[in-house]
Parts: structure tokens; C-alpha cells; sequence
């Protein structure tokens, strides 16, 4: 099937000696002759099994093709007579396709768009040859194989190769569940079908049969070993290695860093790909007509059921070869007795290798503890299979089944996942094979093959499937809760894990996201489990290990686990886990909302809004507010004074003269702002204009640190508690230089600039001492920085609750908040530090005074002499 994905154009002249001149990582196939297979010898001159040398090749899990079966007597020959041109005489042409074929509109793929056209045949292959623009790149897809090329094909292939052959364990399932996989498919000019495995481990078969021209078929392929590469390319382009078709391009493809196989195919050449190798297709010829089929090979159960099962079961994709199921029909025909009317059933193929894979699937199953109710035996009808009611994968023995809705049913995987219907404390055991049904099916296999059977070695401190399931289900009982130590939330007790050695309580949905631990390795360990806390990798918001698990990407995808029955309403517990970045998504540019407005703000209201309902207004007397020159703060870039930034502090409400008009209202809910910067104008509530007081100089009795001042690379925060110039201080230097402060003035009276108030003392020595304002205690500084410390634990609280609720807008408000708060945090320590610096000096302890102010990131005491003369007469006290 050609996916529904846009295609590259595949070049005219694209050949497989063009991409092996590229050097690495593309290499030639190996190829064999179909005529020196034929003549093959082994040690005591006799022709060598075909099926042994094909499993030979098979196991080393390279692809290869079988060249020359068009030089083989059985090869059907078109003639150059007009009966045959017309696809009147049996033919590999594509006119005999045409012939044998339906006459009705076939889907036809667009490898360029993606999207399926509606043709005939015949008129897809004539505006083919005409090379019109329109139809070329197109795919014409699962077309069924013709009867007659079917019978064509008996004669021409090995058996062993043949669908439904000798070693195509398809033939062993009921007719209800095989699946039709032998297609034609003809491609035009340009056509490609995109980098894909074969369906559930299955072996792949490519055997072109016609070209249009000389032009060959670009088949490309990876081998067994790689699969692991592979995954990794295909997910960093943001594509399912197991589920979809991605078509790469040669420049991407020169970036793999696994062999990359290629060969170009000739008419009567057979392609065999193994187990769980991908491959791509390119057709740069006219038209290319090809038969496509695939068999379940014995060595496909067994990568099949290690490699594959796995993965399907997560993506929650079916099982198409019904892996486990034909094992089971395989098996358990040895014990079958056919009908007087039908001949003795063959044996099955590889009979040792299906027999070891039916014994560890038999004891996979096994439930060591006692079930909490008796297993159901459950008889199906003629001609039907159980599938899973999620995944859809077929069951072939132990399954669970809800009580409540009766029929639905779930695979062991499914459950032990965590996932379920509404039911999800309603399930019991069920079974479609006795145990003594299994017990007689092994012993005639060990009675057929003389030896007895390896037993089935499970991993170290692993249990069984069953177990496990039988496990989870008595935890289910349990009505207990448990607080998560990654997520903060309570899960009920069976969501699970709880550390042995700490007893902390971690669900199966963090374990996934934060440790890549799948929820089924977990549930099956076996012994003392030892939590990430314990191991000291754990990386939770809590814990601060030097070793922290760095987890893997888990990108946000369309592809979405969806149950197939609409009553699975319960997902798994690492299903559809997502790291929730989106590129898309960016912060408004024009927003100047900081983090200070996280809490208690509301939404600003717009220019254009419209008014809402009016709100009862009440008189406010405010008084008139002194200066508050907080804001202004040393710069360390050289100059005097640095004004106040809204990027380095939160936006503060500039000072409001007093109201003296009585018709002036305002709402107690209303809670409008503005965000101002010292530049900006403001208006009073009188209609009256305001500015920000006015910067002035200090006193230069701190000229010697601004001399000496080290570099540091962040800038303390200061707030109006803790500023170095007070309000007050200011307001005693405009008193000297004036007179007393009127506390009232006429609406429109201009009040004098401090700056031409002091635009004449120049000279700091000139100015009037500045009074200091009354010393602040120690135990206030601690206490602020207790405070400090206390909120900023509240918010790491509340942002673990974000995460978890997936409030990502509201995290980066949070995280805005959170790195204010301890910058003002830092700056409290560092001028406790000095403060403790100075009195250290003070008391005769210079050495020591310069190790502590090292330690606290204050630079030399010398060097902080200055700055600290103001704070430690405030700490004085302390």
C-alpha cells in the first residue's frame, strides 16, 4: 500500500551505479542465479534443498536478489504477433494485464500530492506512454494478482518463495484471517513508493516482470542489524519507523549512518528483503510492471514476537500476519486428526524452531499466583478468530474479558498497559486453549523430533506475562491512593510503582515521561525495585542529583493511540505522552504584562473597549503622598545615576498628588494600571499633570567604591524597603534647600524642579548632610529573607501543579515571578553580607572580613567599604 504522503520526483536516468559512486553508506546487493542455485552441490554431490539455502541467507539478514528467471524454460514469452500485443496470448505484459484485469476506475496514487486519482488501467497506461506530464509520477497500487499469473508463478518460483508455499505459514490460519498480500502494481515515470518495513516482519518479495524500456527498476534496502539506526533516522525526521512511508531523497540519504543497499532491477529479477528491514522503490522507467507479495517465514515469528509485537502494541497497530495466532495454528495441528475424506495434514516447517517458540509463548502465559476468580474457557464459533477490542491484535489463548460489557475483550498487553473500557475493576481471566490442550501439542512435538525441548528462559528478575497481569489485577482490588513523587497528584495504587527501599510512590505515566521506563518492563520486574530517587538519577523538580536521567525527546505527533472499539475510553498509561512543544505558539510581542501581575491583576482593559455596567463609586481622600525616590540607584557602568527599567524591576505606580476636587470619584474594583518609566508623563486625578520626582546626586562620600567598584555581572534589585537613599532622606535635603514641604497646593500651582533647586551645588561638599533615616534590624532582614525563601518554594509548588495540568502559558508567567523573587532573594543576602562585612571591620576582624565578603560575592572589603557604610548603619542594630 502506498501511503497517502507527498513524494520526491525520481530522476529520469536515477540508477543504482549513480548512488554507488556516491561511496558510503550505499553498497551493491548481493545477487545469486537462479540457474547456479539450481546447480548448486553439496560435499556428497547432491543438489542442495533450496529451502535450506534460502534460510541460509535469511539469517544473515541481508537483502538480495535472484536474477535470471526470465532465461528459465518455464518463462512465459510474449511473442511480437498482434494477438500478443493485444494481451490475447498468456504473457508478463502489461497489455495482459489489462486483459485479466477489471475494467472499472482504479485508485491510482499521486506520488507527488499524496492523494489518490480514478482511472482504467487501460487509459492510465496509454497517457502513460505519452508521457504527459499530468501521469507521470503516479502509482497504480493493489491491484490483484491475476489467476493466471498466479498459476505462472507455481511453475516459475520455488515453492519455497511461492505465497501460500511450503514455508508460508499464511496457509496454516482459517480463511477468516489469512490476508490477501499478492498484488500488481505499475508504476509511470517518476513513480516512488517511500522508505518502509515490511508489514509484521514479514519477507517482501519484488519481482518485476515488465518494463516499458531499458530503464531500470531502483530497488533500495537496510539490513537486519541496523534496525535500531534506522528507528533512530526515521524518528528524527519526525516519522514512525514501524507505521509510515517516508520517501528520502538521495541527499538525505547520504546522511545515514547505516549500509543502505541498492540494485537495479531487471525484468525476471526477484527481490527478497528479510524480517524487519525496510526498503524504497524508485521507478524511473515508462511503465514498470511488478508482482509484490510477502510470506511469514518461521524465522518471521521469531523476529516478529521480540522485534515487532512490542512497538505495534504501543502505536496500538494490528497485527496484520497474526503472528501469534499462526504459531498457534501451526502447532496445534500436530494434535489435530483430519477427516475421513482428507489426506494427513503436512508437518510444519522449521518444526524445531516452532516448537521453541511455542513453548516460551505457552510459558509466557503462565500465571504463578492464584487468579482471583476461576479462568473462563471460551469456545468460538466456525470460522472466527478473538481479536483485542483495542489493538485489534489476534488472541490465540489467555486474554481478559469485562464482566460488564461481556464481549469486549483485551489482549494480556493491553491490559497489562493499563488500558481498559470504563470497566477498568471488572475484568477476569479468559481462555481459548486448555492447558492440557498445550501440554499434548508439545509432547508430540518432542515425540516427532526425538529430543527434548529447551525450556524457555525468561530475563533476570523478570515475570511472566501472566503474572504480571494477574498481578495488576488483584492491585486493582485495592481502593488505596498514593501521593506521586514526580507528578505531586494521588493515583490510585495500582497506577504505580512504590521504591522498596524508600517506599516513594511513582505512576507508571511519569516513569515514561521522565525515565523511559515502559509500564510493562516495570510491572514485570520481578524483586526489589530500586526508585530513581534511590539510584540518585532522578530528575524531578524536588531532587538535585549531579547524575540526573536526562530523558529522550518525545516531539508531540498527529498520530494519536486511539482504541478501535469506541467503548476503550481508558488509555494506557504511556499512551499519547507528548512533550507539549509546539513551534507555533510564541509569546505576544505586545503585551508588557510582567510576572508581577501574575496574582490579583486583572486583565488590562483595552483602548477601544467598551464600557461595561457602571459601578457604585464612593469619595477617597487620599493624602498627599511623599516622594519616593526608591527607584533611583547607582549605575555601574560609570555614570552618577542610572534610571529605573521596567526589564530589571517590577513596573511600580509613580507618586499621586492629592485629590482637592470633591467631584472626583473613583471605583473600589477598579483596578486599571499603567506601566510608566521614569520619563514617562503622568496624570493626576484631577486632570492636573504629574512627572516622576526628579534624579539627584549623592553625596560623594561613595566616590571611592565607584573608583574601585568590581565588575559584577548582575545587577541587584532594589526595593523600597531596603534602597540606600529613603524618601525621607530626600525629603530632608528639599527642606534645608527650601523651607518646609507644603502639604497641599493649588491643582495648577507648578511646584519648583528639584533639579534647579540643585542645579547650583555642584560641590557635594556643599550639600546639607543628609539625615539617615532610622537603622533597620537584623532580624527584619531575616525575616524578608524568610519571607522570600517561602514564596519562592509556594510557586515551585504551584508550578509542579502547572505541569501537571499542562498550563504552559501559565508556567512561563510563574517562572517570570519566580526569577524576580530570587534576584531580590540574592540581593537581601548580599547586603546582609556586607553589613556583616563592616561590623566585622569595625570590631578588628579585617582578615576575616575579607574572606567573608569574598565568600558572599562582594569583592575586597576595601574595594566595598564605600557601599557598605550605608547598609551596615542600617544593620547596626543587628
Amino acid at each position: 500500500m502506498i501511503p497517502q504522503t507527498p513524494s520526491l520526483t525520481v530522476s529520469s536516468d536515477a540508477s543504482a551505479g549513480k548512488l554507488l559512486k556516491l561511496g558510503k553508506p550505499f553498497v551493491d546487493f548481493p545477487r545469486f542465479s537462479i540457474l547456479d542455485i539450481q546447480r548448486e552441490r553439496d560435499y556428497d554431490n547432491n543438489p542442495v534443498p533450496f529451502s535450506e539455502w534460502l534460510t541460509k541467507n535469511l539469517q544473515v539478514g541481508k537483502p538480495f536478489v535472484i536474477n535470471d528467471f526470465d532465461k528459465l524454460d518455464t518463462w512465459p514469452r510474449a511473442s511480437t504477433d498482434s494477438a500478443s500485443r493485444n494481451g490475447a496470448v498468456p504473457s508478463f505484459t502489461i497489455e495482459r494485464l489489462i486483459e485479466l484485469s477489471t475494467k472499472k476506475n482504479i485508485p491510482i496514487r499521486n506520488c507527488s500530492t499524496g492523494r489518490d486519482l480514478s482511472f482504467t488501467l487501460s487509459k492510465f497506461v496509454e497517457s502513460a506512454r505519452q508521457s504527459y506530464p499530468e501521469f507521470q509520477n503516479l502509482y497504480a497500487r493493489d491491484l490483484p494478482c491475476p489467476q493466471e499469473w498466479l498459476e505462472q508463478c507455481r511453475e516459475l518460483l520455488p515453492t519455497e518463495v511461492q505465497w501460500g508455499g511450503r514455508l508460508d505459514l499464511f496457509q496454516w490460519l482459517p480463511p477468516c484471517a489469512r490476508s490477501e498480500v499478492m498484488m500488481a502494481y505499475v508504476g509511470s515515470e517518476g513513480s516512488c513508493s517511500g522508505f518502509h518495513r515490511c508489514f509484521s516482519s514479514t519477507i517482501a518479495l519484488n519481482f518485476l516482470v515488465d518494463t516499458e524500456d531499458e530503464r531500470p527498476v531502483v530497488c533500495i534496502g537496510t539490513d537486519f542489524d541496523s534496525q535500531q539506526k534506522y528507528d533512530a533516522f526515521m524518528s528524527s525526521r519526525g516519522v514512525s519507523p514501524h507505521l509510515d512511508w517516508h520517501n528520502l531523497g538521495t541527499e538525505e540519504m547520504l546522511q545515514a549512518d547505516f549500509p543502505l543497499y541498492v540494485y537495479d532491477q531487471q525484468v525476471g529479477d526477484l527481490v527478497i528483503l528479510p524480517p524487519a528491514t525496510a526498503h524504497q522503490i524508485w521507478n524511473p522507467s515508462t511503465l514498470s510492471t511488478k508482482l509484490v507479495w510477502n510470506i511469514l517465514h518461521p524465522l518471521s515469528l521469531e523476529v516478529g514476537i521480540q522485534h515487532v509485537q512490542p512497538p505495534f502494541n504501543r502505536l496500538c497497530h494490528p497485527d496484520v500476519a497474526r503472528t501469534n495466532l499462526s504459531l498457534a495454528y501451526a502447532m496445534l495441528s500436530l494434535v489435530q486428526q483430519p477427516a475421513d475424506d482428507q489426506p494427513p495434514l503436512p508437518l510444519p516447517p522449521d518444526l524445531p524452531l516452532l516448537s521453541k517458540l511455542f513453548r516460551q509463548m505457552v510459558h509466557d502465559e503462565t500465571i504463578e499466583s492464584q487468579p482471583p476468580v476461576q479462568i473462563t474457557p471460551v469456545q468460538l464459533a466456525q470460522g472466527t478468530i478473538a481479536t483485542c477490542n483495542f489493538c485489534s491484535t489476534a488472541i490465540w489463548n489467555k486474554h481478559v474479558r469485562c464482566t460488564i460489557c461481556a464481549d469486549f475483550d483485551l489482549c494480556l498487553l493491553c491490559y497489562l498497559n493499563g488500558r481498559s473500557c470504563e470497566h477498568a475493576q471488572s475484568y477476569v481471566w479468559a481462555e481459548l486453549v486448555s492447558s492440557e490442550t498445550c501440554n499434548r501439542v508439545l509432547a508430540r512435538a518432542r515425540e516427532i523430533l526425538g529430543f527434548q525441548l529447551e525450556e524457555p528462559r525468561l530475563p533476570d528478575r523478570s515475570k511472566t506475562l501472566g503474572t504480571a497481569v494477574n498481578d495488576l489485577m488483584k492491585a486493582k482490588e485495592s481502593q488505596s491512593s498514593k501521593l506521586c513523587h514526580l507528578c505531586r497528584i494521588d493515583h490510585p495504587e495500582w497506577k504505580g510503582k512504590r521504591c522498596d527501599s524508600c517506599t516513594a510512590f511513582f505512576c507508571y505515566r511519569g516513569l515514561y515521561r521522565h525515565f523511559d521506563m515502559q509500564p510493562g518492563d516495570v510491572l514485570r520486574h520481578c524483586g526489589i525495585w530500586t526508585c530513581p530517587k534511590c539510584n540518585e538519577t532522578c530528575n524531578c523538580r524536588c531532587c538535585h542529583f549531579a547524575r540526573a536521567y536526562v530523558k529522550s525527546e518525545k516531539p508531540a505527533s498527529k498520530r494519536r493511540v486511539k482504541a478501535s472499539d469506541p467503548r476503550g475510553k481508558v488509555m494506557g498509561f504511556a499512551d499519547n505522552v507528548f512533550d507539549q512543544k509546539r513551534g507555533g505558539r510564541r509569546e505576544s510581542g505586545g503585551s508588557s504584562m510582567t510576572a508581577s501581575h501574575l496574582a490579583g491583576k486583572k486583565r488590562a482593559i483595552e483602548p477601544n473597549a467598551t464600557d461595561g455596567p457602571v459601578t457604585p463609586l464612593r469619595k477617597l481622600d487620599l493624602p498627599t503622598p511623599e516622594p519616593d525616590f526608591s527607584r533611583v540607584y547607582m549605575s555601574r557602568e560609570g555614570s552618577d545615576f542610572a534610571p529605573y527599567t521596567a526589564s530589571t524591576f517590577p513596573p511600580i505606580l509613580p507618586s499621586v498628588k492629592s485629590v482637592t476636587d470633591a467631584d472626583s470619584m473613583v471605583s473600589p474594583s477598579d483596578d486599571r494600571q499603567t506601566h510608566f518609566t521614569p520619563s514617562t508623563p503622568v496624570f493626576g486625578m484631577n486632570g492636573s499633570m504629574n512627572t516622576l520626582p526628579p534624579m539627584i546626586p549623592r553625596p560623594n562620600y561613595n566616590q571611592s567604591y565607584m573608583d574601585h567598584k568590581p565588575h559584577f555581572s548582575h545587577e541587584p534589585s532594589i526595593s523600597t524597603a531596603n534602597s540606600r537613599l529613603t524618601s525621607s532622606s530626600y525629603l530632608n535635603t528639599i527642606t534645608n534647600a527650601e523651607g518646609p514641604q507644603q502639604s497641599h497646593r493649588p491643582p495648577h500651582t507648578q511646584q519648583p524642579s528639584l533639579t534647579s533647586i540643585l542645579s547650583h551645588r555642584t560641590d557635594p561638599a556643599q550639600l546639607t548632610p543628609i539625615t539617615p533615616s532610622p537603622p533597620i534590624s537584623s532580624t527584619v532582614v531575616d525575616d524578608s529573607i524568610r519571607k522570600l525563601e517561602s514564596q519562592i518554594q509556594t510557586l515551585r509548588n504551584y508550578d509542579e501543579e502547572f505541569a501537571a495540568m499542562k498550563l504552559e502559558e501559565s508556567r512561563r508567567q510563574l517562572r517570570k515571578e519566580l526569577q524576580e523573587l530570587e534576584t531580590q532573594l540574592a540581593t537581601r543576602k548580599r547586603e546582609k553580607g556586607i553589613g556583616l562585612v563592616e561590623r566585622l571591620r569595625r570590631e578588628g576582624f579585617a582578615a576575616l572580613a575579607d574572606a567573608v565578603g569574598y565568600e558572599v560575592g562582594i569583592g575586597c572589603a576595601e574595594n566595598e567599604r564605600g557601599m557598605g557604610l550605608g547598609i551596615e548603619e542600617r544593620l547596626s542594630s543587628g
